[in-house]
């Protein structure tokens, strides 16, 4: 009938398709996209959730055969065991559920042991402390479900209980929707099959193997997949952290499964995370974190010099120092690599924490909030991106104010760094000369490098390293690293996320060196 309502979600979902609707406009009903995407979404958290949770069921039940015993003893004491093989079976209801104590504890231990998925996250929305862990703004924080659910402060009858000790759907108002429906769904399907004249039982050859991420799932395993290492680095590139689950008449098949697996060599993605100055009417100055990844540099002489390899080594030292202020300016015309060595230089960095004030905000430094939220970290390491504006000379430019500049001699030898120790660095793209003489000053300045194109020699080594038809054999003058990778890339466009290339510098009073400056290449990779 026309107005006969959907019965079922998936009826509701396709009677409410639009076929206009997109993105450009707002109109009432559903995409198919979308409706494909809700479809998915149930078939993952509706089926395979709980079919998974069954396998654990299956798995920890035929390894402990008491415990289907005594759930078979429970079904009898309330009547709802199938008796003399009969076809009857006595029919479940929310009440005689409820009244299965037991049946409900095992339920809730399989998924304490084995929750069906191992990682939820939240965003920090302000920064804390906790147990002496700084966390950020804007951070997305991981939670090991199966370590909350086995925390051994929780555990045992004399346990203190506290409500978040067993979250195997999540905690707070970000938890599954459906557990309530998953929970008596599980139960539901677990005390069927003990009605039955079913028993599992435990086979010689099982070995279960837990790997991390996306659902968890037991299986008998050597090697299922026939995983075969890379071809070109003889590796694995698989999992980070696995369990083996057996028992012991399977311990040599398990030793013998662990000692394969122990000589997978891991190799994590090599990461920096910098919290990002971010700023709004309501909420002034605060941070939020941006990961980056370590560019690949096949060798620093190569891309900036001979000399830089020692420049790059003094500078790292230098930011590392504990309790230590000064400036370091990195200058040179686009494409030259400021950017991409930058954020090679950020990965190196260990010890302390980096601000960076991304090119939008950089004038917002001479707001009077700025220097209050600065001081919420001390023994930092500030980066400023295309700084020309607030370092020029004040007395040749007035369109700006001076508050700018002050600031930043008052954070690199002022009396707000000999408490804050901020070690600051500016990229930029104009003349050293048109800075403001003050930042220039000797024991202020500790670095100052200009980076400037590859010689030919160079820029050829670097085409043969590159692969580049023709080994760069037309090369005949210095060359920027963002045309070498534009004649690999066939576009110029790869470098504007910061490749670089460098050259000359200077030092100043036992600390590293000077150059000149032009304007800084866009942060842009810092967000890949």
């Amino acid at each position: 009938m026309e107005n006969e309502q959907p019965k079922n979600l998936i009826a509701l979902l396709v009677s409410s398709l639009n076929e206009e609707a997109n993105d450009d406009q707002v109109l009432s009903g559903l995409t198919r996209a979308e409706i494909f995407d809700e479809v998915l979404m149930m078939i993952i958290t509706g089926y395979e959730t709980t079919s998974t949770a069954l396998s654990w069921f299956i798995f920890f039940a035929s390894k402990n055969p008491q415990i289907q015993q005594r759930m078979k003893e429970e079904l009898r004491k309330h009547h709802l065991l199938m008796i003399d093989n009969l076809k009857y079976v006595p029919p479940l209801t929310v009440d005689n559920l409820t009244s299965l104590t037991y049946c409900e504890c095992v339920t809730k231990e399989v998924l304490r042991l084995a929750p069906v998925f191992g990682l939820t996250s939240r965003i920090a929305t302000y920064d804390t402390i906790v147990d002496d862990v700084k966390i950020h703004r804007g951070q997305t924080i991981l939670i090991a479900l199966h370590n909350i659910n086995t925390d051994a402060r929780f555990l045992g009858e004399d346990k203190n209980h506290h409500p978040l000790a067993m979250i195997p759907f999540g905690g707070g108002h970000r938890a599954c929707i459906g557990q309530e429906l998953a929970w008596l769904e599980l139960k539901t399907i677990i005390v069927r099959m003990m009605q039955r004249d079913i028993t599992f039982e435990d086979t010689p050859e099982n070995v279960g193997v837990q790997f991390n991420g996306g659902c968890i799932s037991p299986t008998n395993v050597d090697n299922p997949n026939d995983l075969e290492p890379d071809q070109e680095e003889k590796i694995f590139h698989c999992f980070s952290n696995v369990k083996i689950f057996h028992v012991p008449q399977t311990a040599d098949r398990a030793r013998t499964l662990f000692e394969q697996l122990s000589k997978f060599k891991l190799f994590p993605v090599i990461t920096a995370t910098l919290q990002m100055v971010c700023h709004d009417a309501q909420n002034g100055f605060y941070t939020s974190s941006i990961r980056m990844n370590q560019p690949h540099i096949i060798d620093l002489k190569l891309h900036y010099g001979d000399e830089f390899e020692i420049i790059h080594e003094q500078l790292l030292e230098i930011l590392q120092e504990k309790d230590s202020t000064g400036i370091t300016f990195l200058h040179g015309p686009p494409g030259t690599g400021k950017t991409y060595y930058l954020r090679y230089l950020i990965n190196e960095i260990k010890e302390k924490s980096l601000i960076y004030v991304p090119p939008d905000l950089v004038n917002d430094m001479t707001k009077p909030g700025f220097l209050p939220f600065l001081m919420q970290h001390p023994n930092s390491i500030l980066i400023i991106e295309d700084a020309e504006n607030i370092i020029r000379d004040r007395i040749q430019e007035s369109f700006l104010p001076n508050q700018a500049v002050a600031n930043l001699l008052n954070l690199s030898d002022g009396l707000l760094g000999d408490a804050m120790h901020q070690q600051i660095i500016c990229t930029f793209n104009c003349d050293v000369k048109g800075i403001d003489p003050a930042l220039l000053r000797d024991g202020r300045l500790v670095i100052e490098h200009k980076f400037d194109k590859l010689s030919v020699q160079n820029a050829r080594r670097m085409c043969v390293e590159l692969g580049i038809s023709g080994n760069g054999e037309d090369i005949h003058e210095p060359i920027s690293l963002a045309e070498i990778y534009a004649r690999k890339n066939g576009a110029v466009a790869y470098l504007a996320n910061g490749l670089g290339n460098g050259h000359t510098t200077t030092m100043k009073n036992k600390r590293p060196l000077k150059k000149r400056n032009q304007k800084a290449d866009p942060f842009l990779g810092f967000y890949s």
